[in-house]
């Protein structure tokens, strides 16, 4: 079993050689035409719906299948899933990151010091 969230990265005689391939959604058109390469020539049409799939959807094709054909692959129960998620940005528990207070910024100081920046010489005579 081979798998891979860039098949372009896979060597094309390893992916030859796989007899079942279950694609899954894949918008990057260099990584589907490596996947398009591996099933016969008649399936490109079939191959050109992965942008379109939702999450958790395959086409699959070949040895394993008669016809190919599109399924819905159900995620693993809740206590088998692996145990990584998305980082959380927004803790309203928190008192950093994103949920610290605004600062009242003085841009106009920014501003008059960079303005009276030497470009020849890189030096502000107010710092």
């Amino acid at each position: 079993m081979i798998v891979s969230q860039r098949p372009a990265e896979i060597d094309p005689t390893i992916l030859s050689q796989c007899g079942t391939v279950f694609a899954m959604r894949l918008a990057n058109a260099t990584d589907r035409s490596q996947v398009t390469g591996t099933a016969s020539d008649n399936l490109e049409g079939l191959f050109n719906m992965l942008p379109a799939l939702r999450t958790g959807e395959a086409i699959i094709v070949g040895e394993a299948v008669q016809l190919p054909l599109r399924a819905l692959i159900e995620p693993p129960a809740k206590n088998r899933r692996p145990d990584s998620r998305d980082p959380q940005i927004y803790d309203p528990r928190s008192i950093g990151g994103w949920n610290r207070p605004k600062q009242v910024e003085n841009y106009a100081e920014v501003v008059e010091n960079w303005r009276s920046e030497n470009p020849r010489t890189g030096s502000n005579p107010n710092i």
